[in-house]
């Protein structure tokens, strides 16, 4: 099988996500760092297709990313969903279903669980 070529975009693209998540702290880097890479970079082609061909806000885009990377990890007992305006939502096996919303607010309620 033939190797594939590694262009200078490539190598690029991979040190600045590896920048972006020793920045943050991550002590990994991740998909989610790749894609906080190519929406740096205003001149990319994947950047200069979401905004102009499909009219995406990719400020807007790096800011959802940035924030899935801040919340913390579920626990082991829930069951994580993330909704495009920014909120997670944590549901636990006894009921407890706590939201985080963008601007810091975490709401905790308990729903009977489902028979």
């Amino acid at each position: 099988m033939e190797s594939m070529r590694r262009t200078e975009v490539y190598e690029q693209t991979l040190a600045t996500a590896e920048q972006i998540a020793r920045d943050r702290g991550d002590g990994y880097v991740g998909v989610e760092h790749l894609m906080l890479a190519i929406l740096a970079d205003a001149n990319s082609m994947p950047t200069f297709e979401m905004q102009y061909r499909m009219g995406i806000d990719v400020g807007d885009l790096a800011r959802r990313v940035a924030l899935f990377l801040d919340t913390p990890p579920p626990e082991p007992d829930a069951q994580r969903a993330r909704f495009l305006d920014g909120r997670v939502v944590d549901h636990y096996l006894d009921g407890r279903v706590i939201t985080r919303y963008p601007d810091g607010r975490i709401d905790e309620r308990h729903e009977p669980p489902s028979e």
